[in-house]
This record gives structure tokens, sequence and C-alpha cells, in this order.
């Protein structure tokens, strides 16, 4: 058992610390361990310790995560002041967090930009406290907005997401971008989870009916997604029901009626306390699945 001074200084002897020489040792250790740059070789090792030959499963793994490793290598050594990327879709915008909506009173209303992200605890939080999140859009200000569709809305799609660039708005498209027949389903959950996830404040889907996207995006909680085919069912969805998700059939619009729809969608505010309560019960099903 080392004394108390052996192990808090040096020893009479003069010696080193008994830490020091652990870390010494420890360090021997990992030269003596360190890990071997080919991949077949740690195979041989654990045949030679188990005396069972490792599944082929086990070996793609290895080869994986070493392969992995010195790509990672690689590019930082090509290039070690590089800095990290930021994605532009969230640069320079407002995050509003739980801790911020904590600090507001309840039934209050708080104002952000058109393109600020909520993430999903504060939009829990705000409902639980009847906070009212207003999103404001002004001429300066632009909003984030998640499209897709399936084989049957892609060329809808992408004519909405070209004139939605053109006034001003960022527009972040999930595909898909051309006639290959594909499910509905996967598109509209990717803009579903954008909506919720605060990464886009509204979403647009469209497929040929724009009925299953619907049915699908309204899957995912905190969404709430409305098939509108007029402008008016676009302004209602909007002011009596807040919805933050716009489903189209392609076949059912032309690009001319699709604008009219997206513009009444997205410039109609929500509507006043008597609608925001029914809402709330909406919400209050997410938690009986």
């Amino acid at each position: 058992m080392p004394s108390t001074e052996a192990v808090a200084g040096w020893t009479r002897s003069g010696r080193p610390r008994i830490h020091d020489l652990a870390i010494r040792g420890t360090a021997d250790t990992l030269r003596r361990n360190r890990p071997s740059r080919n991949v077949e070789s740690k195979s041989q090792q654990f045949r030679s310790s188990t005396g069972d030959a490792p599944s082929p499963d086990l070996q793609q793994i290895v080869r994986r995560v070493v392969a992995k490793i010195a790509a990672e290598r690689i590019v930082k050594n090509a290039n070690p002041a590089a800095p990290a990327p930021v994605a532009s879709a969230t640069a320079a915008r407002t995050i509003v967090d739980a801790a911020a909506i904590a600090e507001l009173a309840d039934q209050s209303t708080l104002e952000v930009q058109g393109d600020a992200i909520v993430t999903p605890m504060a939009a829990d939080m705000a409902r639980e406290r009847n906070i009212k999140i207003q999103f404001v859009a002004g001429d300066d200000r632009m909003l984030t907005i998640a499209i897709g569709a399936d084989h049957g809305g892609y060329l809808l799609k992408a004519a909405l997401a070209t004139w939605l660039r053109a006034s001003g708005h960022r527009v972040l498209d999930f595909g898909t971008g051309d006639a290959a027949p594909c499910d509905y389903p996967d598109f509209a959950l990717a803009v579903a989870r954008a909506v919720a996830s605060g990464a886009a404040r509204f979403g647009i889907m469209i497929d040929g009916a724009g009925i299953g996207s619907s049915m699908a995006a309204n899957r995912v909680r905190g969404v709430l997604a409305a098939l509108c085919n007029d402008p008016d069912a676009a302004r209602n969805a909007r002011e009596h029901n807040f919805a933050n998700m716009l489903t189209m059939g392609a076949r059912k619009t032309t690009d001319a009626q699709a604008r009219e729809i997206v513009a009444a969608f997205l410039t109609t505010p929500e509507g006043e306390e008597r609608h925001a309560r029914r809402v709330r019960k909406i919400r209050d099903l997410d938690r009986i699945r």
C-alpha cells in the first residue's frame, strides 16, 4: 500500500511519483496495443484470442469504421484550417427553444420572424401554456418552405418552387424530381418532419389528388396538414384550423390556380381565440396515439 507521501509528491528516495509511473505505464501499454492498420491482421488477432473467426458482418463493420477514420484523417490533414460547414438553411435564423417559452406568461403571444426555428419542445410547451407563437412575414422577411411531390406532382412542384424563390422565400425541396413512379408517403413524411422540427415554417406537398399526402403528413406530431384545392379552403385552413402544411392534387389544379392557393395559405394569419381553443383540442389528440 503506497504511502500518502508517495502518492502526493516525490518519494524520499527522489523517485517519480506513483501516478507519474502509472501514466507512463499506460502510455507504454497504448503503444504496444495500438490498432493495426491492416483490418485482416485484426481478424487474425481475433482468431488467435478466441479460436473463432469473426462473422462476415463483423468484418464488414470493422472495414467501414477503419475506412471512415482514414478518410477523416486524410481530409483533416489536407486542410486542417478549414472551418466546420454551416447549414445555410439555418444561418442567421432565430431559434425559439423551451427556455425562451419558459420566460413568457401563460396565454401570451410571441412574435417571431417568419423563418424562425421553433424547437419541438418549445412548441409543446407553448401549446400546454396557451402561448401563441405568431410568425410575422414582412417585405423584408422571407419564409422557409418545405416542398415535396411524387411523380404525379413533380412538375407542379418545380413550378411552385421557382415561383416561391422568385418571391424571396427560402425553399427546401425534398423531391421527387422526375416522372419515375414513387410513393407519396415518403415525400409527405419528409416535408412534414421539416415542419414539425421547425426547419421549415410551412410545408407544401403535391401528389395526384392530395388526399393521401394529407393523411400521411397528419401522422407526424405537430403537423396540421390540410388538402386545399381552392384559395377559400386555404384561407379557412389557416384562419380556422391553423394549418402549417398544405397538400394539393396536381390533377385538380393548374399552375395559376396552385399559385393562388399557395398565396392565400401563406398570407392568411391564424384566427382568434375561439379557433385556437379548438385547434388545441386537435393537437391534444397526439397524446392518445
